[in-house]
């Protein structure tokens, strides 16, 4: 009985010094702020090439839009979430398609254009081209994918470091939300995403 009423006083000894350190508790930002400030991390942690490609992918969707398969649809949607890509399967296939079409129209105007003059190596880079537009249509639609492989890879290996700055900011204060900040604050791109993400 008396160990029972020891461990009460210091739970609420504790409870008290909680309280009183309001610095913790004070600050609750709105899921809006949390979204708007997650954008803004997001844009600044990811690099040019990813922000780059999702612009030209919500282009194309607006050029051309092309479905997905209901199956394929689910496989990219985790991939999209994964990689915290900012764009539709939709956009990718339409992405696809439409750089196919590109390279295809490029590869026809070089060929019309060797037939005119009779010229073989151009008529060959001209094939070349109509044929690696075909066979990439696939590969590029699916880069969601390779993205999301990437980051399960570079997270893995962020994962070590991670626990540890964890382990080093629960010693200090016993708050799993408080040491997955200070892990998002220091172990850097790309698992500092998913940590600020599950922060917010």
């Amino acid at each position: 009985m008396a160990t029972k009423k020891a461990v009460r006083d210091v739970l609420k000894k504790y409870e008290k010094k909680l309280a009183e350190s309001s610095e913790f508790y004070e600050f609750e930002p709105s899921r809006e702020a949390f979204s708007r400030e997650y954008e803004i991390f997001r844009e600044e942690a990811l690099s040019n090439k990813i922000t780059f490609y999702e612009g030209l992918c919500s282009k194309a969707e607006k050029i051309i839009k092309v479905r997905v398969k209901p199956e394929i649809r689910k496989e990219l949607d985790d991939a999209m979430d994964i990689a915290h890509l900012n764009l539709t399967p939709e956009g990718a296939n339409s992405f696809s398609v439409l750089f196919a079409i590109i390279l295809s129209l490029l590869g026809v105007i070089i060929l019309i254009a060797s037939f005119i003059k009779i010229k073989l190596p151009f008529i060959l880079l001209g094939i070349f081209l109509i044929l690696i537009a075909v066979l990439l249509i696939k590969p590029v639609s699916k880069y969601p994918l390779r993205l999301a492989n990437r980051w399960r890879l570079e997270a893995g290996n962020q994962m070590v470091p991670c626990i540890l700055y964890m382990v080093m900011n629960m010693r200090h204060t016993s708050n799993l939300e408080h040491a997955i900040k200070f892990a998002g604050e220091h172990i850097g791109y790309p698992l500092s995403l998913d940590l600020d993400n599950y922060n917010k």
